[in-house]
């Protein structure tokens, strides 16, 4: 038997009413091929390109850069060499008329951790420096965790599928984030979709002459990257793992500059970044989930159970036995025409477990349970799915060839009729909450848009259907990578129950919340 809780830590719940991009121009100073933006006394944007076009739009990560309703104070000053920009909690200093891109060369800022003592911090741009000190985030997934040595120091985990996030707080005083070249968002208000935008690699000569102590990872920490990948970012790639920004690359970075004010940086990181939803109440009850082929009259007993005891249960987690599996074939390692292992993909009841499972959502909901379903959704719509004819006409395939329908998130397209088609219907039958147990890997199902993974995606896709415009969105799963925190709330895997697990999960909580995910589900056994 499994049971999960969901736990909440310390966090910030804050509902973001604008949607303001940009901010006045009041606010942004320009010098040479660089623009910086106060954003607030404390958090600074700071950009530079060698073609002085600079991004305005909502990325991955940004979905307002009004952080505040009154524009910060700050003075500004030149002289033949310099720009200074004052803050009164951060200085920066920039060497004008320069013609490459950030680094220790041409700019230093000094943060004042603590005003009153007047400790101050500098950041000089040297690679890898503002990770020393942070306070960690978190990593998409526990699964196969037995013990408390799972590393959340970034520079150190080796795995480059774990999206492993440094927290926005640091014992430094201050927090760099890179959100240079993360994909954009289109201006659908209802469904916000990602602009595939690419990038040409840049000239060899401006990489050859950077040395080693000035490379500036291309948005990593552990540098865990093909040369494909790399180049898609616009970045220098040499063999056989070295992936950093030339002299002449576009940056686009963020500096918290909050010193120890860590409830001020986590409230400004979700004004810049997006709120954290709050979750329906029942999201923080008891639920039971066992990886077992349980048939209706089976979770009927087990429901009665808990009620004969006067035991508490919320929400109804059923894993993937729900829908029509193939263990037989499976077992004998055969595969979809997806190439993937047969039944893992479902959508379409198993009859003789669940004959009418419409009712047996009814009776759930007479108890006042909410129902989760498990979904692998990797093998697209396959020809035994009851919406597959429906699906297949959607997407212009004739069903009569019996062609699947192939899988493919980032076609908007592909997903709405997925959502209309198939999962709503779900929905209305009963459905309240998706599991999406995503286990198919990170890469290579983003149609090559560059720092994105499924994970994150579908975190989005599910959690902005506006199949919920009249309610509390919720999914159950894994972290996706900074800026996550806006769909909530995370599943931590398939951990291997011991002691030592169950004690590494608070600590695994706690410093999730510095990048505001703040709301877990534990398999506690």
């Amino acid at each position: 038997m499994s049971m999960s809780f969901v736990f909440c830590t310390f966090l910030l719940v804050v509902t973001v009413t604008e949607n303001l991009v940009l901010l006045t121009s009041a606010s942004i100073i320009y010098e040479s091929q660089a623009r910086f933006t106060i954003l607030s006394a404390q958090l600074i944007r700071l950009e530079w390109a060698s073609t002085k076009e600079f991004v305005d739009e909502k990325t991955w990560l940004v979905q307002s850069r009004q952080i505040q309703s009154i524009p910060p104070s700050f003075i500004v000053t030149r002289n033949d060499t310099h720009l200074c920009i004052d803050t009164n909690f951060v200085t920066l200093e920039y060497l004008r008329n320069t013609t490459t891109t950030f680094s220790q060369h041409n700019i230093r800022i000094t943060i004042r951790v603590n005003v009153v003592k007047e400790e101050t911090v500098v950041w000089n741009a040297i690679p890898g420096e503002e990770y020393d000190g942070n306070l960690f985030g978190t990593l998409r997934t526990l699964d196969g965790s037995r013990d408390s040595k799972l590393e959340l120091d970034c520079r150190n985990q080796p795995r480059d599928d774990l999206h492993c996030t440094y927290g926005v707080i640091s014992r430094r005083g201050y927090v760099l984030i890179d959100d240079t070249h993360r994909p954009q968002f289109d201006n659908d208000f209802r469904w916000p979709w990602i602009i595939n935008k690419q990038y040409s690699p840049p000239d060899p000569s401006h990489c050859q002459i950077v040395s080693i102590e000035e490379r500036r990872n291309c948005g990593l920490t552990n540098n865990n990257i093909n040369q494909y990948e790399c180049e898609l970012r616009g970045c220098c790639f040499i063999f056989p793992s070295s992936c950093f920004y030339s002299l002449q690359s576009q940056q686009d970075l963020y500096l918290f500059g909050h010193g120890h004010a860590y409830s001020q940086a986590l409230f400004e990181f979700t004004r810049l970044t997006g709120s954290i939803p709050l979750p329906p109440r029942y999201i923080f009850g008891i639920f039971f989930s066992r990886y077992w082929a349980y048939a209706e009259y089976e979770e009927r007993q087990i429901i009665t159970e808990y009620i004969q005891h006067d035991i508490p249960l919320d929400v109804l987690v059923i894993d993937m036995d729900w829908h029509k599996t193939f263990y037989k074939l499976l077992s004998n390692g055969t595969q979809d025409q997806a190439d993937q292992e047969i039944g893992w993909t479902g959508y379409t009841f198993d009859k003789h477990l669940f004959p009418n499972p419409v009712k047996f959502f009814q009776w759930c909901k007479q108890l006042g349970l909410k129902n989760a379903l498990n979904l692998h959704p990797a093998a697209g719509i396959q020809p035994w799915e009851e919406k597959y004819t429906a699906m297949a006409y959607a997407m212009g395939i004739d069903p009569s060839t019996a062609h699947y329908v192939p899988f493919n998130v980032t076609d908007k397209h592909y997903s709405s009729s997925l959502s209309d088609i198939v999962l709503n219907p779900l929905q209305q039958a009963g459905v309240d909450l998706w599991w999406l147990d995503w286990q198919q890997g990170e890469k290579g199902w983003m149609n090559n848009i560059s720092y994105t993974n499924p994970t994150f995606w579908f975190n989005h896709i599910f959690f902005t259907d506006p199949y919920y415009q009249d309610r509390r969105p919720i999914i159950l799963h894994r972290w996706g990578g900074l800026g996550n925190h806006r769909y909530q709330v995370g599943f931590s895997g398939d951990v291997i129950p011991s002691w030592d697990t169950l004690s590494f999960q608070p600590r695994f909580t706690a410093t999730a919340a510095n990048v505001g995910y703040g709301y877990w589900s534990h398999d506690l056994g």
